[in-house]
């Protein structure tokens, strides 16, 4: 009979099993950690196509919408004239103060001045005599987005934003409870961790 400290000493070979099988873990850890990044970045892959369908179709379906409205009235196509005066008088406006806001003050001419003042009083008789017709603007800044009103032509991160209308590019119109145009506005999102709007 043997005494256990008579047996032949297998540390070493323990201590090489060993080695083996932290080895494997470590190779088996380095292969999970490589699948779960390919998992997120298919994960953030298949949000950002989800994101752009559902935006394609909310711009398709704004564009239908659009197209659905029925302009035949004399009125319709009144309104719908006298709202492209308005976009070129706010177009106007805007080149005008950014180009004001860009100088310094001595250099901006008496006439620039008139003419910005100009434009502001033509717009608000504008917008004075579409809201005197029965034409309002659509919700803007601030508004939850809703496809049947906004037309979605770009996503920006806005903390606390979300789903929200952060920019108007074009103002949409409603007459007697009826859309004439959606409006053209920019979509707030949050960040993920991956540092893009979602």
């Amino acid at each position: 009979m043997r005494w256990p400290w008579t047996q032949p000493d297998r540390t070493p070979e323990v201590l090489k099993a060993l080695e083996e099988v932290q080895a494997e873990v470590r190779k088996v850890g380095k292969q999970s950690l490589r699948t779960e990044a390919r998992w997120d970045a298919m994960h953030g892959q298949m949000d950002e196509l989800k994101r752009g369908v559902q935006e394609g179709f909310a711009r398709q379906l704004s564009t239908l919408q659009e197209l659905l409205v029925p302009a035949d009235t004399g009125t319709d196509r009144f309104a719908l004239a006298l709202i492209t005066v308005a976009d070129s008088v706010e177009q106007a406006q805007a080149v005008m103060v950014q180009a004001a806001n860009g100088a310094p003050a001595e250099e901006v001419a008496e006439e620039r001045r008139a003419f910005a003042e100009m434009l502001i009083r033509i717009l608000a008789q504008v917008r004075r005599t579409l809201s005197d017709v029965g034409i309002d603007p659509l919700p803007g800044e601030g508004s939850l987005f809703d496809p049947r009103a906004h037309r979605a032509i770009g996503r920006t991160v806005a903390p606390g934003m979300a789903g929200r209308v952060v920019g108007v590019a074009r103002r949409g119109y409603r007459m007697d409870g009826r859309i004439l145009r959606v409006a053209d506005v920019l979509v707030g999102a949050e960040e993920n961790e991956g540092g893009s709007a979602e």
